[in-house]
């Protein structure tokens, strides 16, 4: 190894190092400056408000740590060091066992994709390889952590964001059988994991593979139905808050105080991935189009002020809009890998 490549190889750990401990940040962020919405206790009993209980999938873990010694212990040892924290004039929302667990699986969720954007970096952004890491952890701040309206978590947000993220940047790099193995993890997480669907046969279509993408469709669909259709008869009799909420959204149109808020989706650069959009891959606007469909939905039933609802979308948009400032502005940093580069003009 020359010089030159241990100094390479040590800033790279250096870089590594720093984003690790941004994503312990950001993740303890959420779940210390945040409330939980949902009732916890209600969520593990099965009688928590629709749609937030048909999210299933942590319901099991939930009620594992409600009763296991350590996470018990150890969510008391936070508890204490938390109300010893000097200054703490208003102390964060209590420590329980079902909180510290959530928030464990938080800090995974959040490693695991900020790695996954690394790793589409390095695949096709050589010099620049960080930039999409940085730009997921940007956005879920901007949009998770740091919010001063609707301060909520909830414990399937993040693993949610992680499988359904890595889930778009396999469909973008033609793997599609890892892609709908964690489909099916995401199932019973979100009823918004069939969001995949249609990203699946817009990629398809535009790399002339549509038989291959309809067969996923369809299986991806036939997995997706049953388990809802599943959770609609059980909770049927759920309270429920599910509903467009179009007179809330005109109020928060009308009202500037709000503007800053709805603003800072996508850590506000929603409209430079539109505008680049010419700079991305062929096979990336083609994500983009099946992504307005998906978005549209969200947008209906979802409340703007609360940015996490868009946080699924992360790491394709930080991946996109990383792929769109370098093919802009580094175009001869870009690898020939598979596809002939296309250096595009100002």
């Amino acid at each position: 190894m020359t010089s030159a490549q241990g100094t390479r190889s040590k800033r790279n750990w250096l870089i590594y190092l720093l984003l690790a401990l941004a994503c312990i940040h950001c993740a303890r962020s959420i779940f210390y400056v945040n409330l939980s919405f949902i009732d916890l206790a209600k969520y593990e009993q099965g009688t928590e408000k629709m749609p937030f209980q048909g999210r299933v999938a942590m319901i099991p873990v939930l009620r594992w740590a409600h009763s296991n010694p350590l996470a018990i212990k150890t969510a008391a040892f936070f508890e204490w060091s938390l109300k010893k924290t000097p200054h703490m004039q208003i102390p964060p929302e209590d420590y329980t066992p079902e909180k510290l667990v959530c928030m464990l699986i938080g800090v995974a969720s959040v490693m695991a994709m900020t790695g996954a954007a690394i790793w589409f970096g390095q695949r096709h952004l050589r010099e620049l390889w960080w930039l999409p890491g940085v730009l997921t952890l940007a956005m879920l701040f901007t949009t998770y952590s740091s919010r001063y309206e609707i301060p909520f978590w909830y414990p399937y947000d993040l693993p949610h964001f992680a499988l359904f993220g890595v889930a778009c940047l396999l469909v973008l790099e033609d793997m599609l059988v890892p892609a709908m193995l964690l489909f099916l993890v995401d199932v019973p997480l979100r009823e918004t994991s069939i969001y995949l669907v249609p990203i699946v046969l817009a990629v398809g279509y535009g790399t002339g593979r549509l038989k291959k993408a309809v067969i996923a469709g369809v299986f991806m669909l036939a997995a997706w139905m049953p388990m809802h259709l599943w959770i609609a008869h059980r909770y049927a009799h759920n309270p429920s808050d599910t509903g467009v909420h179009w007179s809330r959204i005109f109020v928060l149109f009308a009202n500037p105080l709000h503007w800053p808020q709805l603003a800072s989706a996508f850590a506000f650069m929603a409209l430079p991935l539109y505008f680049g959009r010419r700079y991305a891959t062929e096979k990336q606007r083609y994500f983009l189009l099946g992504s307005v469909p998906c978005l549209l939905v969200t947008a209906a039933f979802g409340i703007w002020l609360e940015t996490r609802i868009w946080d699924e979308w992360i790491i394709p948009a930080a991946v996109i809009l990383s792929t769109e400032f370098v093919r802009r502005f580094f175009p001869q940093t870009i690898p020939l890998e598979g596809e002939e580069q296309v250096l595009i003009a100002a």
